[in-house]
């Protein structure tokens, strides 16, 4: 499994927008720090089998700091993922989204641990972060832990999590207006799955 640690910072008043496909099997740690009026933008896609350990840090260190973070997982076989995802306010009126998605088949596994913190200094802070899944295999297996410590007043926070099988109603819906089995799931895993 390759290693790796990847050290971000926003400087004040710029943005950064990436994208990062998983392809092989990595353990990586990430901490990104986000200056006053900065703009992060990351999408994170695993949809090979491939194990993945991920530890996520995000600083909003200063006034009007923002972040976004999108994943997408689709993993099959024996693929075993673990993210925990960190979203740490210290400045004020600072802003963080996590949206996390998943689709596990056969015997592949997720498990996810999200943690919004924000300090006595975040004041008029937004934070949010969700969590959903979709089960294809009876035998496939997820986790998810969301997490709030809020440690001043004059915040908006939210969090959420959901895990459920592949609607059958949906299916027999899409099969009544001429699509296959194979292709109307396939169409509600990538429904599910766009950014």
């Amino acid at each position: 499994m390759k290693a790796q640690e990847t050290f971000i910072t926003i400087k004040p008043y710029e943005s950064l927008e990436l994208t990062t496909e998983y392809t092989e099997s990595t353990q990586e740690t990430i901490t990104v720090i986000v200056k006053e009026g900065a703009t992060f933008k990351h999408t994170i896609i695993a949809q090979k089998n491939c194990d993945i350990s991920l530890d996520y840090t995000i600083f909003l260190e200063e006034k009007n700091a923002s972040a976004e973070v999108q994943g997408r997982l689709y993993l099959k076989d024996n693929a075993k993922q673990s993210w925990n995802i960190k979203q740490i306010h210290k400045g004020i009126a600072t802003t963080s989204n996590v949206n996390v998605k998943a689709v596990l088949d056969d015997q592949s596994s997720f498990a996810y641990q999200g943690t919004i913190t924000i300090e006595k200094t975040a004041l008029e802070s937004k934070a949010h972060q969700e969590q959903k899944n979709i089960l294809l295999s009876k035998h496939a297996h997820v986790t998810s832990v969301p997490n709030l410590q809020v440690l001043t007043h004059k915040v908006a926070c939210g969090h959420g999590s959901a895990v459920s099988y592949l609607d059958d109603e949906m299916l027999f819906y899409l099969t009544l207006r001429g699509l296959s089995s194979e292709k109307a799931k396939q169409l509600i895993i990538e429904s599910f799955l766009s950014l």
